[in-house]
């Protein structure tokens, strides 16, 4: 559902910066 996609989306984006 939106709900997880947004989470999901939210969370790799915070990842971002610490990914390579």
């Amino acid at each position: 559902n939106f709900l997880s996609v947004s989470l999901i989306l939210g969370f790799c984006i915070g990842m971002w910066p610490v990914m390579p």
